[in-house]
């Protein structure tokens, strides 16, 4: 099976014996379906969008930014800007990179506004509190401006 990144995911399976051989993650048959749950949990069920607004500033140090251990926006240095995650949009705000050579950071603007697609709703539904993201299910507004006229 192949999934997306998601640290609470890899996190979970560690403590399973996990071990990464570079291409898929290998526990101890005795606990192949504890492993099933977990892949059932992060990544199995309903899904839907979910719009995400970051409170504040958010600097991860030589790391990703994530949400509820899905990546929202990464970088690799100092000077290689930041990406989006998989399956992640970005609405308003900006994303960076920054910091030193040796500590650098990925940037996300205070403010910035993000949908992420194909979230798991048993995940979603599991979320009470976050200090750094506001959070809910996305629906798109009708009176969008993208249906708007250009003046030429």
């Amino acid at each position: 099976m192949r999934t997306r990144y998601n640290q609470n995911f890899i996190n979970s399976v560690k403590k399973l014996g996990g071990d990464w051989n570079g291409k898929e993650w290998v526990v101890p048959e005795a606990v192949q379906d504890k492993l099933d749950q977990l892949l059932q949990k992060w990544f199995g069920g309903e899904r839907i969008a979910v719009r995400i607004t970051a409170k504040d500033r958010i600097a991860e140090s030589r790391g990703a930014v994530s949400f509820a251990g899905f990546t929202v926006a990464r970088a690799w240095s100092r000077d290689s800007g930041a990406k989006l995650g998989d399956d992640v949009a970005m609405l308003e705000g900006a994303i960076a990179s920054g910091g030193s050579t040796k500590n650098w950071l990925t940037v996300v603007t205070g403010g910035s506004v993000f949908v992420m697609s194909d979230f798991p709703k048993a995940v979603f539904d599991k979320l009470k509190h976050s200090e750094k993201w506001e959070f809910e299910i996305y629906t798109p507004d009708e009176d969008s401006d993208a249906d708007e006229e250009i003046e030429a």
